[in-house]
C-alpha cells in the first residue's frame, strides 16, 4: 500500500512539471487583459480498508478571451422637444350681439381646438350677453362658433389664446358684434347673429376670376329666402377700376359708370346682367320648396359672352339692388336683409361682391352661312365663332352696311337697305326682298377682316392662316 501511495505522487509530480513545460514552449504573449484561470487544487478521497484511494483531477473550463476593441454602445436617438406652452391654461371671453347692438342670452357658444394633437371642446351659453370659458389652452387655434336657431345666422371666428398669468382683463377677448346698431357709422364688428336672412357664401368669392363667356355664380344663405326676392333683385354690373366693396352698385353712385371700359364701350353706358337675359337661370337646390331655398346657382349660356378687353382685365360688381328703394332678400317670416340687401362676409361691411372678368383675346371667325325664304322675304344668317354682340351692349359695325359684300353666282348683288337683326350673340341675319335669290342660287357673304368683336378683336388676327375664316357659301335648294 505504501508502494502504490508513493506512485501515485510521482504521477502528480510529472503532471505538473509536463503543464509547466508547455507554458514555456509557447511563445505567444499573453495579452495582460485576459484573465488567467487558477488551476482547481486535487482532491485526494481518504481510502478506507475496504477501497483503495482514488484521485480525481476535474477538468478546468477554458476562460474565453474577450475582444481587445470593447463593442461600441449606439448613441440614443435624441427624442423631439415638445413645447410647454400647451400646458399653461387662459381664460377666454366675449359678448354676443345682434344687429342692433343688443347683447343676447341663452346664445349657445362653442369652443374647439383646430389642432388634433391637443383636443378641447366646451359648450356653454351666454348670461348677461357674455360667456365665459375657462382652462383654454394656450398658444392652440381655437375655433369659437355661437348658434341661437336655424333662422337666425350663425357666426365662427378663431382664435389662439395667449399665456395671461398677470390677470389682464382685456387679454383674450373675442367679441361678436359690438353696441351699435348696424347702420351705425362707428359700428365695426360685423360678427354679430341676427335673424335678417343672409348671403353667407359666394363662389368665386370675392375678387375671383370669371370667364368671358359661361357666367356662373352660386349663393347660399343662412336660411330659406323667398325665391323671387333674390332674383328679382339680383344685378350684375360692368364697374369701373376705382370701385371699392362698399360702393352701393345701381343706385347712381359716382364710380359705377363705364368710364374706363373697353375699347368698344362708350360714354357710360352700363352693361347690366340680370334675370332680363337671354337664356339666364336660376338653380335652386332640389330640397326646398317651390317658393323657398337655401342655395341657388346663376349662369347665362356660353355663347352669350361678357364685355370685356382683349388687353385687361375688366370688373363686375354683384348687387341686390335692381333700385335703391327696391332691395329685398327676405325670408319665410317676412325678416328683410340688412340695410336692403348689403352683403356680410368675412368680419366687414360689403355693399357689393366684385369679379375680374378674364381678357377675351380670340379673334373672330365667320363659321357658316344659312339661307332660307318665306313668301315675303329672303333671309341670310351669319353664324360666327364667337359672340359679336354682348349684353346691354350693341356692336356698331355689324349695323354699318360696309361690313359685308355679298356675291350671287360668283356676282356682287348690293341689296337695298337690308334689315339687320341679332338673332343670338353669335348669329345675325339679313333680311331681303323676296327676289334676292331663287332656288339653286349660291349665295357667298364676305366679312371685312376689319370687323371687330367686342373686345376689340379683329379678323385679320385670326389664329388660323386660312383665309376661308370670313368667306362662307350656301345654295339654296328649297322651293
Amino acid at each position: 500500500m505504501k508502494k502504490a501511495i508513493t506512485m501515485l505522487r510521482k504521477k502528480e509530480i510529472l503532471v505538473f512539471l509536463f503543464a509547466l513545460l508547455s507554458l514555456s514552449a509557447c511563445n505567444t504573449k499573453v495579452p495582460s487583459n485576459i484573465p488567467v484561470s487558477t488551476p482547481t487544487p486535487i482532491i485526494s478521497t481518504t481510502p478506507t480498508p475496504e477501497q483503495p484511494t482514488v484521485s480525481v483531477i476535474p477538468t478546468s473550463t477554458p476562460t474565453p478571451i474577450e475582444s481587445i476593441a470593447p463593442a461600441a454602445t449606439p448613441t440614443p436617438i435624441a427624442s423631439p422637444s415638445i413645447t410647454s406652452d400647451v400646458s399653461e391654461r387662459a381664460t377666454l371671453s366675449g359678448k354676443v350681439y345682434s344687429d342692433r347692438g343688443v347683447i343676447l342670452n341663452d346664445i349657445l357658444v362653442t369652443v374647439e381646438s383646430s389642432d388634433k394633437n391637443y383636443p378641447f371642446k366646451q359648450e356653454i351659453k351666454t348670461s348677461g350677453g357674455v360667456y365665459v370659458f375657462r382652462d383654454v389652452p394656450v398658444a392652440v387655434p381655437i375655433t369659437v362658433r355661437i348658434f341661437k336657431s336655424d333662422t337666425w345666422t350663425s357666426k365662427e371666428q378663431s382664435v389662439v389664446l395667449k399665456s395671461n398669468l398677470s390677470g389682464d382683463p382685456d387679454q383674450n377677448i373675442l367679441d361678436f358684434g359690438d353696441g351699435y346698431a348696424v347702420g351705425d357709422v362707428l359700428k365695426n364688428n360685423f360678427m354679430f347673429i341676427s335673424d335678417s336672412p343672409e348671403i353667407v357664401s359666394i363662389e368665386p368669392k370675392q375678387n375671383g376670376t370669371l370667364e368671358y363667356n359661361g357666367i356662373k355664380l352660386k349663393f347660399k344663405f343662412n336660411e330659406n329666402i323667398r325665391k323671387n326676392t333674390f332674383e328679382d333683385n339680383f344685378q350684375m354690373r360692368y364697374v369701373s377700376q376705382n370701385v371699392g366693396k362698399t360702393i352701393i352698385l345701381g343706385d347712381g353712385t359716382s364710380g359705377t359708370t363705364n368710364t374706363d371700359g373697353p375699347p368698344l364701350l362708350n360714354g357710360e353706358r352700363q352693361i347690366i346682367i340680370d334675370k332680363s337675359v337671354s337664356g339666364a337661370q336660376f338653380v335652386w337646390d332640389t330640397g326646398s320648396s317651390l317658393d323657398y331655398g337655401k342655395e341657388v346657382s346663376f349662369s347665362i349660356p356660353s355663347y352669350t359672352a361678357v364685355l370685356t378687353s382683349n388687353k385687361n382685365t375688366i370688373f363686375y360688381g354683384i348687387s341686390l339692388r335692381r333700385s335703391s328703394k327696391n332691395a329685398k332678400l327676405m325670408d319665410i317670416d317676412g325678416n328683410v336683409a340688412l340695410d336692403a340687401g348689403e352683403f356680410f362676409l368675412s368680419n366687414a361691411r360689403s355693399k357689393n361682391v366684385l369679379f375680374n372678368v378674364l381678357p377675351d383675346i380670340t379673334s373672330p371667325e365667320l363659321k357658316e352661312v344659312k339661307l332660307s325664304k318665306d313668301n315675303n322675304n329672303c333671309y341670310v344668317r351669319l353664324i360666327f365663332s364667337k359672340p359679336m354682340v354682348v349684353i346691354g351692349f350693341n356692336n356698331p359695325d355689324l349695323y354699318e352696311q360696309s361690313f359685308y359684300t355679298f356675291y350671287k353666282n360668283d356676282y356682287v348683288i348690293n341689296p337695298v337697305e337690308p334689315l339687320i337683326r341679332l338673332i343670338n350673340p353669335d348669329t345675325i341675319e339679313f333680311v331681303l326682298d323676296a327676289d334676292t335669290f331663287e332656288k339653286y342660287d349660291k349665295i357667298k357673304v364676305k366679312v371685312s377682316q376689319d370687323l371687330k368683336d367686342p373686345a376689340g378683336n379683329f379678323f385679320s388676327q385670326g389664329q388660323t392662316n386660312n383665309k376661308e375664316d370670313y368667306i362662307k357659301e350656301d345654295t339654296y335648294k328649297e322651293d
